[in-house]
């Protein structure tokens, strides 16, 4: 097929809804030690040896809003956590939660 015999047909204009808020946007490099990114609620440690050279880490924290049954709680917000340098890993990334501000109110006994 040649470009010539292509009829372009453009779409209605959309909206996109922004997704959440970057936290975090930064170029880091692992190639000779482990580094940790803490955040608000979130801590992301990618270890030694993921990637040889600079790489850049995007946290985002969603501001959507999420339902779910009763029987369930959410115990941080929803991060959408991305690294430049793909998504299969030799040694696992490390992400915790670790802000105690959702979890007043939490019987810990059903967590």
């Amino acid at each position: 097929m040649f470009e010539e015999n292509c009829n372009i047909q453009y779409s209605d204009t959309i909206k996109v809804l922004r997704w959440g808020k970057i936290v975090c946007d930064s170029t880091i490099n692992v190639a000779q030690a482990d580094k940790t990114i803490r955040l608000d609620s979130i801590d992301v440690t990618i270890p030694k040896g993921t990637a040889n050279a600079n790489i850049k880490l995007t946290v985002v924290k969603s501001e959507q809003n999420y339902s779910c049954p009763d029987s369930l709680k959410f115990m941080s917000p929803v991060y959408d956590v991305n690294l430049s340098s793909g998504t299969t890993f030799d040694n696992p990334i490390i992400i915790k939660f670790g802000s105690t501000t959702f979890r007043v109110g939490l019987d810990e006994t059903n967590i």
